[in-house]
């Protein structure tokens, strides 16, 4: 049995001005755990008049498992980047004078109709979302996922204190697009001033 390689990665937070700005949190090992896409539709077999025959024919459910939110989990070592950058950037807040833009409504779906439709905006205005997206170091390709509008609940953020410094751990709800990636988008360092 061959042993296990732990890859090293980065991981960014974005938002939603033309120029995004991002925060970048460097982890080791196990720092995120969220899906590699989205589900699709249950489909149900229609039998011919309760007979499996070549009339059979499979008819889609509804769209609810495209649309519910996906479970999505952050969990880093503090190194450069403070506790209170980290938090304003997974609330989509104010980092400085950086004031960030929700990503909510920025992607699209595809349904099972085969449309593409553009997730939209929160019934509370106050819940902002990040696109996060993580590279990990795979030999001489780097590859790594994109998720986008990520709405991180500030209950379900802790820090916490330990011997070896200060570790976050952040769980989340994926709404929007979720792609595969070779490297990261660019951006806006922030705080930029």
């Amino acid at each position: 049995m061959a042993g296990l390689t732990w890859k090293d990665g980065t991981a960014r937070l974005y938002d939603s001005t033309a120029t995004p700005f991002y925060l970048e949190i460097v982890f080791l090992e196990d720092g995120v755990s969220g899906p590699a896409g989205r589900p699709r539709p249950e489909e149900f077999l229609m039998l011919d008049r309760g007979e499996f025959t070549a009339d059979s024919v499979y008819r889609m459910g509804d769209d609810s498992p495209i649309t519910e939110p996906l479970d999505i989990i952050i969990r880093a070592a503090l190194t450069t980047t403070t506790p209170t950058y980290l938090y304003q950037a997974l609330i989509c807040g104010t980092i400085n004078e950086d004031a960030w833009v929700t990503t909510k409504g920025d992607s699209q779906l595809v349904n099972g109709a085969g449309s593409s439709i553009t997730c939209p905006a929160f019934a509370d205005s106050s819940k902002k979302c990040v696109n996060l997206e993580v590279l990990w170091e795979c030999g001489a390709t780097d590859m790594g996922l994109q998720w986008m509008e990520v709405y991180f609940d500030p209950g379900s953020i802790t820090f916490s204190e330990g011997a070896e410094g200060v570790f976050v751990e952040a769980a989340g709800k994926i709404y929007g697009d979720i792609n595969w990636i070779t490297s990261l988008t660019s951006g806006t360092e922030s705080p930029s001033t």
